[in-house]
């Protein structure tokens, strides 16, 4: 028996370093210039994140330039798997949660860190958002026309959902959770190991992945504050973009492996299910519902009453 029958997942592994080394070897891979469109975008962003309206249109339109380049450098060049933009993702966010949590009562104040803090803080967003749009991107046929489309998103829940009832974030949430379950299509080159390891792995994630006190406190002073963009809606549409799509992984992964290594026998059972017993599942909860609903009015029918009887 081979050793790639005995362990696909470190021989899949092990293929993709030795291609990553070939590619940063090979002089088409244009790695200064890479590296130059990096460092431009890198030092652009921590100019705009600590002064993002003293700028003009101009110096954004660079910033993007670079962005869009060092985006380009990295798909085409480097092609580095998905999951790799995914794990940098929640690594990143991790710290940076527990970072807003130690400074809660100060950012609480005046939507401000302090040095070094501040450095980790904006390193952390740098992280989090440029890893974010190259999961988009890389799964949108490398069109990076897509971050635009999140970023009218942000402008969005900023203006109109983060500041307004509780219950108009569904809104969000929903246009997301249909969003993002677009950007799945890397999980189907995946092999079943594979995709039962990181199906243990998401869902270690999900329970871990908690919102930071900051969101709460920060959200009394935000929307009067010039910081208020992103000083907390960025923050919080990266919180919420990671939370849903760690749902859609974990939704996505048993499709995925239902669809692409069940028996015919084990397809053909998991149909019956959503064939009969589910939709009466559905239906008792509806009805249970429905009777939670009529107890509850009549409860309240009955103190009113009282309430009236005792006045």
């Amino acid at each position: 028996m081979s050793s790639r029958s005995k362990n696909p997942f470190q021989e899949s592994l092990k293929n993709w370093f030795t291609d990553f080394a070939d590619r940063l070897k090979n002089p088409a891979t244009r790695l200064k210039s890479g590296l130059f469109f990096f460092c431009g975008f890198a030092l652009l962003f921590f100019l705009v994140v600590n002064d993002p309206f003293g700028y003009s249109w101009f110096f954004v339109f660079v910033f993007v330039f670079f962005w869009f380049k060092a985006n380009r450098f990295v798909l085409d060049s480097l092609k580095l798997p998905p999951v790799f933009y995914v794990l940098i993702f929640y690594l990143s966010a991790f710290p940076e949660w527990r970072l807003l949590d130690f400074t809660a009562d100060p950012a609480a104040q005046n939507l401000g860190l302090s040095y070094p803090q501040l450095f980790l803080h904006q390193w952390m967003w740098f992280l989090m958002i440029w890893s974010f749009a190259l999961l988009l991107i890389s799964n949108n046929k490398n069109r990076q026309g897509i971050i635009i489309w999140y970023f009218f998103l942000l402008l969005f829940a900023h203006h109109l959902i983060f500041f307004a009832h509780p219950f108009n974030r569904w809104i969000l949430f929903i246009i997301l959770f249909l969003s993002l379950m677009k950007r799945t299509r890397w999980l189907e080159k995946l092999s079943r190991i594979e995709l039962g390891i990181y199906l243990l792995i998401f869902s270690v994630l999900y329970i871990q992945f908690k919102p930071p006190a900051f969101f709460e406190q920060a959200k009394m002073v935000a929307e009067n504050s010039e910081s208020g963009f992103l000083g907390y809606s960025l923050p919080l549409f990266l919180y919420y973009a990671g939370k849903i799509y760690l749902i859609v992984l974990m939704i996505r992964i048993p499709i995925v492996l239902i669809f692409n290594y069940a028996t015919i026998s084990r397809k053909l059972w998991i149909a019956s299910l959503f064939q009969s017993t589910f939709p009466q599942i559905v239906q008792l909860i509806v009805l249970l519902f429905i009777f939670f609903l009529f107890i509850s009015g009549w409860q309240a029918d009955n103190l009113r009453q009282e309430i009236y009887n005792f006045c």
